[in-house]
């Protein structure tokens, strides 16, 4: 009996690897990770693919791109920059003729537009962001959507709730977007109170029958962190609405982190982005392509800042945001600096770097000195090992970072909710803001000076330092990386 089930097992699993090469056509690395879970794990292992496993299905993927925003007159507008930047007619002011092939590029790929009348507000620290997002939640007279990867119901998850709750019981639209795994620990009879208030409220890609851990999509999750309100007032980045963003949890001190407020024409794609992501999640009528023109205004004009949205997620076939910071790595000149909690890349990012670092860039990487999921620190401790090898300078900064952004020569930078690992490459819903403009590079400039200031240099004598279990560790988890 014994052997009779082993060799179903072992069936099974051929048939799921032979699936994965054929069909899903995952890379060579996912199938690898695969193929030693299931061989030294055989039914846990079948299980844990049949949850987190499987590719997003064609008709998962159809269903999310039908309900994207794409309007002729959104069609239109992307073409004509992408011809006005072949003509060389488009106005374009320095620094954004110097990376018009970066501009061109996005465009084309992801057809995302150039807005260049924007104010870019910095936020270091999540204290500052919720107090500002507090205030503009409070001065909303129209709409306010809202969508977060996690939106806790702590003290501070409360606070923003009670308010967007007083702004629909004015009458102002209220539209509350949350990940079902990413907020999984949190109270659900919460948010009905924002309902009954007259607000609405969906979980992207929510479980079956309300079981939260039964979900069979909990692999590929909404990691956005998107607030649009009154249709002028955009808000990206890294903080999340949680105690812990707030810096309240002693074990991760200083939290570090990173999120912007935008006042401009970018304000319409980061509408377009959350308006696809809540008609694919809502599932009404009430939200159909005439009735979403109430969300589209005329921009006003806040700045003199180029702003790119850029986005991506397993229900597109190219990953833009990673395709976005590799052209931004390979065109630096003198300096990138780059911002990640989590450094797991897949082996193009490593040739980009290292092509820039081989060139005489100077590059510097700043992770946390603090893990908060030791697999996956431990996992970049052997990614950033091998960087360093190739010159590359990498610190850790004293707490836990969690920014994540991208500087290039000063003067080009990217900010958004993207790390620098495949799970975010490949397997996240995400955003990002592409910034052309000298003057918001250069105060990011500043903050990661600042971090810096506060940073260990890990250089190879620190690397050899390490003590045998976490050498071992490191290389153990590696071979895992596609499955992080």
């Amino acid at each position: 009996m014994f052997w009779i089930a082993l060799g179903i097992v072992l069936v099974i699993n051929l048939i799921c690897i032979v699936t994965m090469i054929l069909l899903e056509r995952k890379n060579a690395q996912s199938v690898l990770s695969w193929v030693l879970v299931m061989t030294f794990l055989p039914m846990i292992g079948f299980f844990l693919y049949c949850l987190i496993g499987n590719s997003l299905s064609i008709k998962t993927k159809k269903m999310i791109k039908d309900k994207g925003i794409r309007s002729k007159e959104f069609k239109e507008f992307v073409v004509n920059q992408k011809l006005g930047i072949d003509d060389d007619v488009l106005p374009l002011r320095e620094v954004e003729y110097k990376h018009k092939q970066l501009i061109r590029q996005n465009l084309l790929m992801s057809h995302c537009a150039l807005y260049q009348s924007n104010k870019i507000e910095i936020f270091t620290n999540g204290t500052d962001k919720i107090n500002q997002l507090l205030q503009d939640i409070e001065n909303a007279t129209k709409s306010i959507n809202i969508c977060y990867y996690i939106f806790a119901t702590d003290d501070v998850g409360l606070k923003v709730l009670d308010a967007l709750i007083e702004k629909a019981k004015q009458g102002v639209e209220v539209n509350l977007l949350i990940d079902a795994v990413g907020s999984l620990k949190s109270n659900r009879k919460q948010f009905k109170k924002l309902v009954q208030a007259g607000g609405r409220f969906a979980e992207f890609f929510p479980p079956l029958f309300g079981f939260r851990l039964f979900n069979f999509k909990l692999n590929y999750r909404n990691h956005r962190k998107i607030v649009v309100i009154d249709n002028k007032i955009g808000y990206t980045g890294g903080i999340n609405i949680r105690d812990d963003h707030m810096g309240k949890n002693d074990k991760l001190l200083p939290w570090t982190d990173i999120h912007i407020k935008i006042q401009g024409d970018a304000v319409i794609d980061l509408q377009k982005l959350f308006l696809g992501d809540w008609r694919f999640a809502y599932k009404r009528d009430d939200f159909d392509d005439e009735n979403l023109r109430r969300f589209f205004e005329d921009p006003e004009i806040k700045g003199e800042s180029g702003v790119q949205v850029v986005y991506s997620g397993p229900d597109e076939e190219e990953q833009q945001i990673k395709k976005s910071m590799i052209k931004m790595i390979l065109s630096a000149k003198k300096s990138i600096i780059l911002q990640t909690p989590y450094f797991v890349p897949d082996e193009s990012f490593i040739e980009a770097l290292k092509i820039a670092s081989a060139s005489g860039v100077d590059i510097k990487i700043i992770t946390p000195k603090l893990p908060d999921k030791k697999v996956v620190y431990y996992t970049s401790l052997s990614y950033l090992r091998d960087i360093v090898s190739y010159g590359v300078k990498v610190y850790q900064r004293e707490g836990f970072l969690h920014s994540k952004c991208l500087l290039i020569d000063n003067e080009l930078c990217m900010i958004g909710t993207c790390n620098a690992d495949i799970r975010s490459f490949k397997l996240n819903f995400e955003d990002a803001c592409i910034i052309y403009d000298n003057v918001v590079a250069e105060e990011l400039s500043q903050i990661c000076e600042n971090d810096l200031l506060q940073s260990t240099q890990i250089d190879k004598t620190w690397f050899c330092k390490l003590p045998r279990r976490i050498k071992v560790a490191k290389s153990f988890f590696r071979l895992f990386s596609a499955l992080l």
